[in-house]
């Protein structure tokens, strides 16, 4: 019986480990993430400060998370910022022509709750 126990704990523990992610979802802040990330495009891109807007929806879509963003002047249409949950790194640009460019990184354990 002893052993059923280890092996059945030792599977669990194992399992969380394999299918976490640096940030779990129930506890990220992402209204911080969210001004963060047009921050840290707008410092890595030809933006001024509040060039862009973030549309205060963050979409987690497995490997990343997606934030709709738009310039403030009305031009351009909506653009996207992804977040690569598991090393912080961001791209910018516009989803239809799928042409994202690197905008610069996160420490995403800094917007845990």
């Amino acid at each position: 019986m002893k052993k059923v126990k280890l092996v059945v704990g030792t599977s669990i523990i194992a399992g969380a480990l394999l299918f976490s992610n640096n940030v779990a979802d129930g506890s990220l802040n992402k209204e911080k993430l969210t001004d963060a990330a047009v921050k840290t495009v707008i410092e890595n891109t030809s933006y001024k400060e509040g060039g862009i807007n973030h549309t205060e929806k963050i979409t987690d879509k497995g490997d990343f998370y997606e934030i709709p963003v738009y310039q403030t002047n009305g031009v351009g249409g909506l653009k996207i910022i992804k977040i690569n949950k598991e090393n912080g790194a961001i791209q910018y640009g516009d989803n239809d022509l799928k042409d994202f460019e690197s905008a610069g990184s996160l420490n995403l354990d800094n917007y845990e709750d």
